[in-house]
């Protein structure tokens, strides 16, 4: 017998696809949780609040009689965007495994990564899913690379791309973060966005930040109020107006995660951070401010003043999130690449939506190619975002009425 195989016959895998299950295991899986994303009550929440979860799938890996290992995710019922660039062309319904970022959590190496991918593959038949998805995957990881060989032929997936993850180490106070963090020209555009704002509207300036459950329902209906006027809004992402996003405020506030920052100019709610602090770590959101006030770069004067109360709690790091965007690259201070990996199934149909999706999407990969070798993908962007970014009615208030 070889190395190989003794150490994939000392683990193995079981399934669970039952909330009953897993709260069996509650004591090993929250030893091993580190991302408030796949946070055991934050997981039963979501598996229970969304209409098109089927159920819970749960990988567990042991090594004799110990867990080493818990990979979290959920088989759904959904769309699958068949898109070229930002167009969608087609959204078949499909049956797939998700896992969870943030969800795979306690040893990792090649000996687990073998036997966990082994078995992804075999539920794919086994849940009869069209596909899995697996986000926060490190670019270019032996896991990656795994993923990438060992599906058949046509199930792989040739369309993951990197994508940019910021994060920060923060200061323990504004003032640190501006004479240690930031050059003098970044320094003085920093204050120059407090600055500005409280001269233009003196007395009219408002900072709040939302902790506890009874201050749940104003921060959320403040923040649609803000998020409604955004861009991202338009496009069906970022914080909606829906009962999921409630309960999740109300679990953050009653675990003491939930950290809700908004501003105000004359009471009205025109900016808002929303973020989770799980151990020493800030994660990032939800985020939106209302565009007729962007020449004062509201969004900064918010982040700023928020940095500033969050050094002073002994929360030493930040996560951006995913993706990428100005103000990341302006203040992260580190970053990673990872991506999303998509595999298909082996039956008739999942090999054909694979075999569409790279039809479809192969173009507009090899143009996204070509505009970021001429530097052109963020002007393209921006156009797209003025698109779908909601009209302002006239009855609103410009800045200068506010």
């Amino acid at each position: 017998m070889t190395l190989e195989n003794a150490s994939l016959k000392s683990l193995q895998v079981k399934v669970l696809t039952t909330l009953e299950e897993i709260q069996a295991m509650r004591n090993v899986w929250t030893a091993m949780q580190w991302h408030p994303n796949a946070d055991l009550d934050f997981y039963t929440l979501i598996v229970s609040v969304r209409s098109e979860v089927l159920k819970p799938y749960v990988l567990v890996v042991s090594r004799g009689d110990e867990p080493v290992a818990v990979l979290a995710g959920r088989v759904e019922e959904g769309r699958l965007e068949i898109k070229m660039g930002y167009k969608v062309l087609w959204q078949p319904r499909v049956r797939r495994i998700t896992l969870l970022y943030g969800g795979c959590m306690g040893q990792t190496g090649e000996d687990v990564n073998r036997a966990v991918v082994k078995r992804l593959l075999q539920s794919l038949r086994e849940q009869k899913a069209d596909l899995l998805s697996w986000g926060g995957i490190r670019w270019k990881s032996p896991l990656q690379q795994m993923l990438s060989r060992a599906p058949a032929f046509l199930c792989r997936d040739y369309l993951a791309r990197p994508s940019e993850h910021w994060t920060m180490d923060l200061p323990t106070s504004l003032d640190e973060f501006l004479e240690r963090k930031m050059n003098k020209k970044h320094r003085y555009w920093a204050k120059r966005a407090m600055r500005v704002l409280e001269k233009d509207f003196p007395g009219a300036v408002r900072y709040r930040c939302v902790t506890t459950p009874e201050d749940v329902e104003t921060l959320f209906s403040h923040t649609v109020q803000v998020a409604r006027k955004t861009y991202q809004w338009g496009l069906g992402v970022g914080f909606q107006d829906n009962e999921e996003n409630r309960k999740r405020l109300r679990l953050a506030a009653q675990k003491g995660w939930l950290r809700g920052y908004l501003l105000y100019l004359k009471e009205e709610p025109v900016a808002f951070w929303i973020c989770t602090v799980y151990g020493d770590t800030v994660h990032l959101d939800f985020t939106g401010f209302d565009p007729e006030l962007r020449k004062y770069e509201i969004g900064t004067a918010l982040f700023l003043r928020m940095l500033g109360e969050l050094g002073a709690q002994n929360v030493r790091h930040l996560d951006f999130g995913l993706g990428t965007a100005f103000y990341k690259e302006r203040f992260g201070d580190g970053k990673f690449e990872e991506t999303t990996m998509c595999v298909f199934g082996s039956s008739a149909r999942a090999l054909g939506l694979s075999v569409l999706r790279l039809l479809t999407g192969g173009p507009s990969e090899l143009a996204r190619a070509l505009l970021l070798r001429f530097r052109l993908e963020q002007k393209v962007k921006r156009i797209w975002r003025g698109l779908v970014t909601p009209a302002q009615e006239k009855k609103e208030p410009s800045a200068a009425k506010l």
